[in-house]
């Protein structure tokens, strides 16, 4: 089917929905719940949301189950021929994600609407191809487009796809990537890279090793966010129009890493009232700000993404998606960027600005707006 037969079959889900589910397949199925998604027809799909393989299965006892923690999915499921039916990710009485699965010769398809009372909302439709027994095409269609994944192979083994995204808007634009797949000495998959059409390289996924856990990334992520942030500064930035008042980390819990860097002047931190005098720490009003495009004035040309380190921010990502303990989480961030400005505090940055005597090398998550405790920690810190 060409994009326009995709977009037209997507938008009419809400109506065909149900009599798609009432013409599947009538023998006996099985009911199962788990607190995760098991089931999607894309190859390696929980790997590519970086998810944890450990510990996922149905759920055998009800207190397995914590509806303050969880989320909760049904299964229909055909044990007879082991394929899943249906899927409903519950989020109320009356308010769920359901999906729909066909399998038929010319491969599998999946249909997934968004559902409150009688409201039904089409949220992914998806097909997946074979060659010769293999994974060739799988087709996702959206409310903003049509992407692909085009699958590379060697041998029974999947090394890769070619991936084509063609949105539905006009002014938006095509994008393409190529992704790696690599596997551990046992044949199981190990990571997955994509290359981006721009050159970026992003590790989407990486199974960890013993001894890998979230300290072991908390503590590497430190060493690398104060030797690069430093370096970068010095190398890239060169500020003579008058002092810096604050260096600024500015992060949120969700993908936690890196930071977005703010480098404040004098001049701004004056256009605030001395009744306020933390609202100066917000990284997107300062001039000098790395999430400007590189043509702006104020750009700031630092990058925080280099293979190795991704590896340790995924950990960090994972456990925010696990949502176990995300308290616990939020501190081990928080006293993270903390120990990252205190060593960046005793760091040189002369090459590249001069500093007002109020100058503070400081972090905010913009989500908890927890600039006054990181302040109150590091005026604390300076003034021993």
């Amino acid at each position: 089917m060409n994009i326009e037969q995709l977009r037209a079959e997507f938008d009419a889900m809400g109506e065909n929905f149900n009599a798609m589910f009432e013409n599947a397949d009538d023998r006996e199925l099985k009911e199962m719940y788990s607190i995760y998604n098991l089931y999607e027809i894309e190859p390696f799909f929980s790997q590519l949301k970086n998810q944890s393989q450990e510990g996922v299965s149905f759920l055998i006892n009800a207190d397995e189950y914590d509806p303050e923690r969880d989320d909760l999915y049904l299964y229909h499921i055909d044990l007879e021929r082991k394929r899943t039916l249906f899927k409903r990710l519950v989020l109320g009485p009356t308010l769920s994600y359901d999906t729909l699965y066909g399998y038929g010769a010319q491969g599998y398809k999946s249909a997934t609407l968004y559902i409150r009372d009688n409201f039904k909302k089409p949220i992914a439709l998806s097909y997946l191809t074979f060659n010769e027994g293999m994974p060739h095409v799988y087709t996702e269609v959206n409310e903003s487009g049509v992407m692909t994944k085009t699958y590379k192979t060697e041998g029974n083994m999947l090394t890769g796809y070619f991936f084509d995204f063609f949105p539905f808007e006009p002014n938006h634009h095509d994008f393409k990537s190529e992704a790696f797949f690599q596997y551990d000495a046992e044949g199981e998959l190990a990571k997955i890279v994509e290359v981006r059409n721009t050159g970026i390289t992003d590790v989407l996924y990486k199974k960890y090793e013993e001894g890998q856990t979230l300290d072991w990334a908390l503590q590497k992520i430190e060493d690398y966010l104060v030797a690069q942030i430093h370096q970068q500064i010095v190398a890239e930035v060169s500020i003579v129009e008058e002092p810096v008042y604050s260096v600024l980390l500015e992060y949120c819990l969700q993908a936690p890493f890196p930071p977005t860097i703010g480098i404040g002047l004098a001049s701004e931190q004056e256009q605030y009232s001395s009744d306020e005098p933390l609202m100066c720490y917000n990284a997107p009003d300062m001039f000098y700000f790395s999430e400007r495009y590189d043509d702006e004035p104020g750009a700031i040309d630092i990058d925080l993404y280099d293979d190795e380190i991704q590896e340790a921010y995924r950990l960090v990502d994972r456990v925010y998606e696990g949502g176990k303990d995300l308290a616990g989480l939020q501190k081990s961030v928080y006293d993270t960027y903390l120990k990252v400005i205190k060593r960046l505090s005793a760091c040189d940055f002369s090459p590249s600005f001069t500093q007002t005597d109020s100058f503070l090398v400081m972090a905010r998550d913009y989500d908890e707006c927890n600039e006054d405790q990181f302040y109150k920690d590091m005026l604390a810190f300076k003034q021993r």
